[in-house]
């Protein structure tokens, strides 16, 4: 039995009732915290005057409604893609969340095009060679890089790139900044699309250093998963029948036991890529990089709800999405999922 419309219609329908869940819950905590938007935003006034200027600071904010219709009104224009004006930058919301953004999912893309064929190298020959040295070697070593702090890493990896005069501060020169023409918002897509080798490389020397310190939760976790699975897969009794046929190691190996993996180890890597995405803001803030995570920094002290809000809840969407994704592939490979 295929997958079936009505499981990919529940796993839809239970997202966006999580995404809308997880947007009351963001804007109840942004709307308590500490600070006042209409002050930021009336240019932080002082005199007899200022109060009259927040005041009216607020009515343009919608401030002086009630939280409910705060609310209601969030979520309306949120769903319509107008999600206001930032406080702090006097911007629209969605161009600054959706270009930050961009750049953190290209961060994320590099690392996890680094991360997932060393994970599955580690833990297949840590499987193949279980209870050996190579395999203890090779156990130990995915603990200390799933457990590693990325953004120590990551200063620590500025530091060395930077003393060997190899930039990798922010995500561009500002010599090519003004001469790369937008697109997708991926610099390393659009460099391509723009036929500018030059801008590529000046990206990607930049972006490998982030996308390294990034990759060692993946590259661990994805490891030692691989090397679980794997090591119960080759005791399974199809894979003892292949061995007994005199099948070669890398058809029993690759077309029999790993083959079968294939659903769970995409899950597991869909939920890495999502608890990545955390990891990724702190390593980007540390390499001076466009994203969310500098985003959020610039916009909390200045009482940004608008946009604080907003990028949040993007995080919680590709989190909630990148599992759905997920899910829907396994059943589509698995469908005993679906049951």
């Amino acid at each position: 039995m295929g997958i079936t419309l009505n499981y990919v219609v529940r796993r839809i329908v239970l997202s966006i009732a999580i995404i809308l869940g997880i947007s009351i819950i963001t804007y109840v905590f942004i709307y308590l915290a500490p600070g006042d938007p209409a002050y930021v935003w009336a240019g932080r006034p002082r005199g007899p005057l200022a109060s009259e200027a927040i005041a009216r600071a607020r009515v343009e904010l919608g401030l002086d409604q009630p939280i409910y219709v705060q609310f209601f009104l969030h979520v309306l224009r949120f769903f319509s893609g107008n999600w206001g004006l930032s406080i702090r930058f006097k911007q629209s919301v969605f161009s600054l969340v959706m270009r930050n953004f961009a750049s953190t999912l290209e961060l994320l893309l590099v690392s996890f095009a680094i991360s997932i064929p060393i994970g599955l190298f580690l833990g297949i020959h840590s499987s193949l060679y279980r209870g050996s040295k190579i395999d203890a070697a090779i156990n130990s070593l995915s603990i200390v890089l799933s457990n590693t702090p990325r953004f120590w890493i990551g200063l620590a990896m500025l530091l060395a790139f930077t003393s060997l005069n190899i930039p990798t501060y922010g995500r561009i020169s500002d010599n090519f900044r003004g001469e790369l023409v937008e697109r997708v918002g991926l610099y390393l897509v659009d460099s391509l699309l723009q036929g500018r080798l030059d801008i590529f490389l000046d990206v990607l020397i930049r972006i490998i250093p982030p996308a390294l310190a990034l990759s060692l939760y993946p590259i661990g976790a994805i490891a030692r998963v691989t090397r679980i699975s794997l090591s119960e897969a080759l005791q399974e009794e199809f894979v003892r029948e292949a061995v007994s046929l005199g099948l070669p190691r890398n058809t029993v190996v690759y077309g029999y036991a790993l083959r079968g993996l294939i659903p769970s180890l995409m899950q597991a890597i869909g939920l890495f890529f999502s608890y990545s995405l955390i990891d990724a803001m702190a390593v980007e803030y540390v390499f001076g990089r466009e994203g969310l995570g500098n985003l959020l920094v610039k916009a909390i002290p200045a009482s940004d709800f608008p946009l604080v809000t907003a990028a949040l809840i993007i995080v919680a969407i590709v989190y909630v999405v990148t599992n759905t994704i997920a899910d829907i592939v396994q059943a589509l490979i698995n469908p005993r999922v679906t049951m």
